[in-house]
């Protein structure tokens, strides 16, 4: 008997009253096969019970994964007779599964599923990195659907996405006439364009934070519907109005602009002082008490507005408040208390994150702090984690070349390009989880990096052959660049329906998986 047949069985599907959103959701797509949703587990024939459990929760319902070996997981059960139990570890894994089951599963055998089956996830998250049509640069295009694209994230395997994006297509950001500058502003907008802390207060108007708010929020919720973990991606510590500095002259903190796009200078707050953390304390903690699912802010930085005090990479040279250095330092201390004022920076957003969400994490990219590379490294810990095409290098260099063009070291950060994964990256892997922090590796398949700004390129065995290495060396955390297309735009998205597959099942032989996408 094919799974198919099974499923016609099913006449009801089961779950808890307080289950999450997405139980709800994924139920739905079985709305062609079942007449109906109830609130209470049964072991009935026809009845599909889902539930997002752990392996304790498992146990009391009689299910036992091999001794509880597992924390990342999908068990599947399914009897001839319809009855049978979908279970997921995490939220974000279950709408995926449902759609791989109806799509690449349904005329598969059922017998491996009768007692039951275990399917463990090739990758633990598959985060979007800077999503170009939600919160970026896409987000301004007409008609489009917010629930569509995120539903489709969902489908196709992803399990966070960043979701603070401005409900307006600039920011509030001004600068003299015929200055570029302000548009530097419109993508990875900072804390202040949605909250207030009452050092801030009223730099914004309350209007313009309202709507950036209501627009983050209600990403916020269609991302929890369908099971993915809403996150921020800022560029930050980001500059302020120079009014600002007005009222607290001795809160400068960096000279941040790029001197050659800019034609005034802009400036930071000093997160050297106490007052300055406390405010971003104050800012993270007013927004996930809007959004308490919110689980990670990932920092970019020396880019866009935003910079840290005293870091080599800014553009002007090492400058900041008069807190940080004081004069005759030579350039190891400066590099060496630099790092240490951005990991304080780190660690306070954590901590205050964690406050509400105790499993809230902060990412940075290690690129632009390759002048404090060192200090940084060593202060990466529980809850701080770094992203990264390699973790062998420091600042903006590549150790792999194109496949094609030895001499070009210049490939984008991981694309398809990056075909080798050097062993050395392993012991940089194991060290960040030795001390609980981890390691997000750059995959770009989507719209951002790779053919941009075509849509839909397809490449679906250069994608495998990416995604087998990073999974055969064992990265489990991937930060995709760009998320993935609208499917009005993209119905057939070659790319992303090999990642959903090799999610589910990394041993699958590509070349019959595209042969089954190009009949179907």
């Amino acid at each position: 008997m094919k799974i198919r047949q099974a499923l016609n069985n099913i006449h009801t599907i089961h779950y808890l009253e307080n289950s999450p959103k997405v139980v709800e959701t994924a139920a739905s797509e079985f709305a062609d096969i079942i007449c109906k949703s109830v609130s209470s587990f049964t072991e009935e024939e026809g009845i599909l019970n889902i539930a997002i459990a752990t392996p304790d929760r498992l146990k009391e319902l009689g299910i036992d994964l091999l001794n509880n070996q597992y924390t990342e997981y999908i068990y599947f059960q399914i009897q001839e007779n319809g009855s049978g139990w979908l279970i997921a570890s995490h939220s974000y894994y279950l709408f995926a599964f449902i759609n791989h089951l109806l799509i690449s599963l349904i005329d598969k055998d059922v017998s491996p599923y009768t007692n039951g089956k275990v399917i463990k996830p090739a990758f633990k998250w598959q985060r979007v990195s800077y999503d170009f049509f939600l919160t970026q640069e896409g987000r301004i295009q007409r008609d489009l659907n917010r629930e569509s694209y995120i539903r489709e994230l969902a489908r196709q395997g992803f399990t966070h996405t960043e979701v603070n994006g401005l409900a307006y297509p600039m920011s509030l950001e001004t600068g003299p006439k015929g200055e570029t500058y302000p548009m530097f502003y419109t993508y990875c907008p900072a804390l202040d364009q949605f909250v207030y802390s009452e050092l801030n207060k009223g730099l914004y108007p309350s209007y313009y934070l309202s709507a950036n708010r209501h627009y983050l929020k209600e990403n916020a919720r269609l991302a929890i519907k369908y099971g993915l973990t809403p996150g921020l991606l800022c560029f930050e510590p980001r500059s302020v109005p120079e009014r600002f500095f007005d009222k607290y002259p001795m809160l400068r903190g960096a000279r941040i602009d790029h001197p050659f796009r800019s034609f005034k200078p802009r400036y930071n707050m000093t997160i050297t002082h106490p007052k300055v953390r406390e405010h971003y304390a104050e800012m993270i903690q007013k927004l996930m008490e809007e959004v308490p699912e919110l689980g990670y802010i990932t920092i970019w930085t020396n880019d866009s507005g935003a910079g840290f005090e005293h870091t080599k990479s800014l553009y002007v040279g090492r400058n900041g408040g008069a807190y940080l250095i004081r004069e005759w330092k030579d350039d190891e201390e400066i590099a060496r208390l630099a790092g240490e004022n951005a990991l304080r920076f780190f660690y306070t957003l954590r901590d205050a994150g964690r406050e509400i969400n105790p499993d809230f994490r902060v990412i940075t990219r290690l690129e632009s702090f390759y002048g404090e590379h060192n200090t940084v490294w060593k202060g990466l810990e529980n809850g701080v984690d770094a992203e990264a095409a390699s973790l062998i290098v420091k600042g903006w260099d590549m150790p792999y070349t194109h496949p094609r063009y030895p001499d070009i070291k210049a490939i984008n950060a991981g694309t398809v390009y990056q075909n080798r994964f050097d062993e050395e990256e392993k012991t940089f892997i194991t060290n960040l989880e030795n001390k609980e922090s981890r390691a997000h590796f750059y995959f770009a398949a989507g719209p951002n990096a790779m053919f941009a700004p075509l849509m839909g390129i397809p490449y679906p065995t250069l994608t495998y052959q990416r995604l087998k290495l990073m999974h055969n060396n064992g990265v489990n955390y991937l930060a995709h660049n760009g998320g993935t297309f609208p499917p009005e735009l993209v119905p057939y998205n070659v790319n992303h329906k090999v990642v959903q597959s090799f999610q589910f099942n990394p041993e699958l032989n590509i070349e019959e998986l595209v042969e089954e996408m190009a009949y179907k």
